[in-house]
């Protein structure tokens, strides 16, 4: 593959991310302190903001394996989407407010039958047990 991909306006943010992540390196600034040539770190994150496409280009395979793993990423994500469907990860919210809903729920049911089973005059042991547990 000889064509350059150029750095996508969704890739910007990440560039600008990594860029400062670089400067602020403790080796990176010691080299800008004593490079009399630059004279902030400002002023390099400016230049290199400005040659976003010649950063890009000359690390065209390093830029190519990154577009590749975060293809790869959204590809897992989408599966992992398909297979627990929620919305935003509304999933654990939903079982932490339905949780106490159904215990209560199996609660008053087994409260009910053993109720109705005292009433039936069925094995009064059976019954109170059964009342007992809800």
């Amino acid at each position: 593959m000889t064509n350059t991909p150029g750095l996508r306006p969704e890739d910007r943010a990440d560039f600008e991310s990594v860029l400062r992540l670089a400067l602020g390196l403790v080796d990176i600034r010691s080299a800008l302190l004593r490079e009399p040539t630059v004279r902030t770190s400002a002023s390099l994150y400016a230049q290199a903001l400005a040659a976003a496409e010649e950063i890009t280009a000359a690390a065209s395979d390093e830029y190519r394996d990154y577009l590749a793993v975060r293809k790869a990423a959204e590809r897992l994500k989408g599966l992992r989407s398909k297979r627990f469907p929620t919305v935003d990860g509304a999933l654990w919210p939903a079982l932490f407010m339905l949780t106490p809903l159904v215990a209560g729920a199996a609660a008053a049911v087994l409260l009910l039958i053993g109720y109705g089973l005292h009433l039936a005059d069925a094995e009064p042991e059976f019954a109170a047990s059964v009342t007992t547990a809800g």
